[in-house]
């Protein structure tokens, strides 16, 4: 019945806020768990100052295509049968299962922000920011789909796909 943003400056920065009122039962997409009040705001303290936006908050990325694939289920049942014959195809492939192996690891704590490159350049940097669940598991998952991409392109000098570890401020970035 009702939708509206705010802003205001909080500390040094400024906070933009979403509410949508739909009262009744929530269904379809509304069901999507949005943003919790608190969730990934530590993630915060590793955005640099330099950074023109920074969001952070909770984002369940597993139970959100949980919600998606439901959805297209009420919506039009044939097109969640071709959506997931999809998903099977890339699990074929990739030798995963998405929703297990790629998408659970993910924690509920996410941040992105984005800054114009330190060396210069017109494309801005988005980097994304995640408390991961499960590193270990993750980074399995991340090595198998690198390497399924990688023989994917092998043929294409043009293209190079790899996953490198750097640390910085103690934590690990991939």
């Amino acid at each position: 019945s009702a939708v509206s943003m705010g802003s205001t400056f909080v500390s040094e920065g400024i906070r933009d806020s979403f509410f949508i009122c739909a009262p009744g039962e929530k269904k379809g997409i509304m069901r999507l768990p949005y943003c919790t009040p608190g969730k990934g705001t530590g993630l915060l303290d590793h955005i640099p100052a330099s950074a023109f936006y920074a969001s952070a908050g909770a984002a369940n990325w597993d139970k959100m295509m949980e919600i998606v694939l439901e959805t297209i289920g009420d919506v039009e049942p044939m097109v969640l049968d071709q959506v997931m014959g999809g998903i099977y195809q890339a699990e074929e492939f990739l030798g995963l299962r998405i929703r297990e192996d790629i998408l659970k690891p993910f924690g509920d704590e996410m941040a992105a922000y984005a800054m114009m490159p330190e060396g210069g350049g017109l494309i801005p940097d988005i980097v994304m920011l995640a408390r991961m669940e499960d590193p270990a598991r993750f980074e399995e998952s991340l090595a198998q789909v690198i390497s399924r991409i990688r023989m994917m392109t092998e043929d294409d000098r043009r293209l190079s796909m790899e996953h490198r570890k750097m640390t910085f401020a103690g934590k690990t970035i991939h």
